[in-house]
This record gives C-alpha cells, sequence and structure tokens, in this order.
C-alpha cells in the first residue's frame, strides 16, 4: 500500500471510528474496526491505535490505557490489581470487544475519581498504583 492508499484508509478508518452512521453507537464502530467487518478499514488499525485515536480527540473520556487485557497490564489488569475486581474474559462472555473496552473506560474512570488534572494524569496513577506491592494497593 503506498502512503496516498495507506492515508486514505487511515482518514476513512478515523471517519468511522468519531463519525461514523449516527445509528451505530461507538463501541459497535469500534468492533467493526477490530473485527475488519468494516470494508475498507487501515489494516494494522488495530485496539491500542484505534484506542489512543479516541483519547486524542476525547481527552477527557478516555483513559491512555490502550488495551483492554494484555500481560503487561490492560484495564483487566489494573482493575484486578488496584481495585480487587474480576473484569470479565473477552472469550467468556458475549459482549464484544468494542464494547468491554469501553465499559471498562467508563467503570475505570469512575474508580478512579475526580480530583486528577485529567484522564493522562489518572491513567499515569492507575499505571503507577498496579505495579505496586498489594499492601500499598489498599
Amino acid at each position: 500500500m503506498g502512503d496516498t492508499a495507506a492515508g486514505e484508509s487511515t482518514r476513512r478508518t478515523i471517519e468511522h471510528l468519531l463519525y461514523g452512521p449516527a445509528e451505530v453507537p461507538p463501541e459497535d464502530r469500534l468492533q467493526e474496526l477490530l473485527a475488519g467487518t468494516r470494508p475498507l478499514a487501515m489494516t494494522g488499525f488495530k485496539e491500542a491505535l484505534l484506542t489512543r485515536v479516541l483519547c486524542v480527540v476525547e481527552p477527557d473520556r478516555y483513559l491512555s490505557i490502550l488495551k483492554y487485557t494484555t500481560p503487561a497490564g490492560g484495564k483487566r489488569e489494573i482493575a484486578r490489581l488496584v481495585y480487587g475486581l474480576e473484569l470479565l474474559a473477552p472469550e467468556s462472555v458475549s459482549w464484544t470487544l468494542g464494547r468491554l473496552i469501553l465499559w471498562s473506560n467508563d467503570l475505570l474512570r469512575t474508580l478512579v475519581g475526580d480530583g486528577f488534572a485529567n484522564q493522562q494524569h489518572s491513567a499515569a496513577f492507575l499505571w503507577w498504583a498496579k505495579d505496586q506491592p498489594a499492601g500499598v494497593r489498599r
């Protein structure tokens, strides 16, 4: 794919994620792009990059924790380590990954509460807190 085609594909992907059909909720548009069911979606533009787009466009809503679950610590692992909550395993529920990503973002935002300068500050705190010894976290 050349530069022009890659640029156009990237624009279409971002446009669909942010503004796609109004009748399709954001979590479903995200899922379409993750699953590759959206025609002409940018190959390789997956969860971390799509979440980063959401963080840039709506910095007051989205935490800069880019993956739902990952060994390095996604939203699911942070919820377990910081709050003792076991979030849903993607393979064990009927929810789509797109729905889990947005739901867990909103849940963590509620749990972390107010008092942070912005969502990046909240995310930095959560990243720090997940690495603290269990006795320090609680």
